[in-house]
């Protein structure tokens, strides 16, 4: 199964949070889409949607920005794709395979150790 456009860029923005997540970092759309070339307001488009989803909050203020809103452990692929998709994979499949997004992959498309 491929991902739309869309889809890959959240999951690698995600990958990104949760690079930061064990030190409670908030990242920048800018900082994101210039580590990982993606234009920036494409960007913020898929991150008001994870937000709205209640898998991203917003820090206001200079030194603001996107952080997990829970344990990357808490959130799983299925949520994230139907967020940036729409619904394609059922709230059954949901809720029985919880695959956390952040097993075994790193941001930057970097091997997992």
């Amino acid at each position: 199964m491929g991902f739309n456009a869309k889809t890959e860029y959240g999951l690698v923005a995600l990958l990104e949070l949760v690079a930061v997540f064990p030190s409670s970092g908030i990242l920048q759309v800018s900082q994101i889409a210039s580590q990982q070339n993606i234009p920036d307001r494409y960007l913020e488009q898929m991150m008001i949607s994870l937000r709205k989803a209640g898998i991203l909050r917003s820090i206001r203020g200079p030194r603001g920005g996107y952080q997990l809103n829970r344990s990357p452990s808490e959130i799983a692929l299925a949520e994230v794709i139907n967020c940036l998709e729409g619904d394609t994979i059922s709230a059954k499949t949901h809720t029985a395979i919880p695959i956390p997004i952040a097993i075994g992959v790193k941001p930057n498309n970097s091997e997992a150790p």
